[in-house]
């Protein structure tokens, strides 16, 4: 009786879920493919890894691209 209600529920949840996930991953690329080896980048520090005293930023060298994606 619920069933046809849930089933599309979840094939909607499922769905907006995979938008993000697809929006996320094409983000991360076009942010990736603007570097470079060599170039200086900045890691942000978060708030519970770090002091007040402590720097925001980590300044860093890119030394090594590769793409780790698993099929």
């Amino acid at each position: 009786m619920h069933f046809p209600i849930l089933k599309r529920a979840q094939e909607a949840y499922l769905s907006n879920v995979n938008k993000g996930i697809k929006t996320r991953n094409q983000y991360i690329e076009e942010l990736w493919s603007g570097y470079a080896v060599g170039d200086d980048v900045s890691i942000k520090i978060d708030k519970v890894d770090r002091t007040n005293t402590d720097p925001k930023m980590l300044p860093s060298l890119v030394v090594e691209k590769r793409d780790d994606k698993k099929n």
